[in-house]
């Protein structure tokens, strides 16, 4: 039993380290794909995560800033609802779709970026993102009303990326400069992996456990001198 209670932390510590947890939200994390906004009226998206692949569009238009002067504060934030995200295929539990009709809110948020003083003509900039959505897929056209038959797809989605602004620089009339968005793009990556709080729990446990071992150990070596 003694042999036991000392290997338990060495065990604790090894399957922290072979099996580690990654912290998971409420609802399906998008961990791959993009939303590609090469103007302003608009892009392509694909949202891709377990069990899930959307396609289709969403309405845009730039940011507040635009033109923007050197050293003014903008973002890449972005809200569309409704009709201003539309359809396209999809892939959902391993059932491919030609066409969904999306009922859907749609939310990517920046932190404030200060344009640059920059006379390159063209600039790109990068920024951190979160996303949260919630989706729904029809087969048939909602227009005149609730899905037909059902929906085929409802969830909740999440995710974190990297977005990038291109601007355009130019002079205006006065000697001064402009910058104008030309295209922004998010690109989904994987959530880095946390421990979960019970894994914190038994990485404690075991570090207590091996300091206790050792303390007993020189213990006993101070009294057998």
């Amino acid at each position: 039993m003694r042999s036991l209670a000392k290997a338990l932390p060495v065990l604790f510590l090894f399957a922290l380290f072979i099996f580690p947890s990654e912290a998971r939200a409420d609802g399906i994390v998008i961990n791959s794909g993009s939303l590609n906004m090469p103007g302003s009226g608009g892009g392509n998206f694909t949202f891709q995560g377990q069990g899930v692949s959307l396609n289709g569009w969403i309405d845009f238009a730039p940011p507040v800033c635009a033109p923007c002067r050197s050293g003014e504060t903008t973002n890449a934030s972005l809200y569309r609802s409704g009709g201003d995200v539309r359809g396209g295929s999809g892939t959902i539990n391993g059932i491919n779709y030609d066409h969904l009709f999306y009922e859907s809110q749609v939310r990517f948020t920046t932190g404030q970026i200060t344009v640059p003083n920059d006379d390159a003509p063209d600039i790109t900039l990068t920024v951190p993102f979160t996303f949260e959505a919630f989706i729904q897929g029809c087969t048939q056209s909602t227009v005149a009303g609730p899905c037909p038959g059902g929906w085929v797809f409802s969830s909740l989605l999440n995710g974190q990326g990297l977005a990038t602004l291109h601007l355009t620089s130019y002079l205006d009339g006065a000697g001064g400069r402009l910058y104008s968005i030309r295209g922004i793009s998010y690109n989904f990556a994987p959530a880095t992996a946390t421990p979960e709080p019970t894994t914190l729990v038994l990485l404690g446990t075991g570090l207590a456990g091996i300091a206790a071992s050792l303390r007993r150990r020189r213990a006993k070596s101070k009294s057998e001198d």
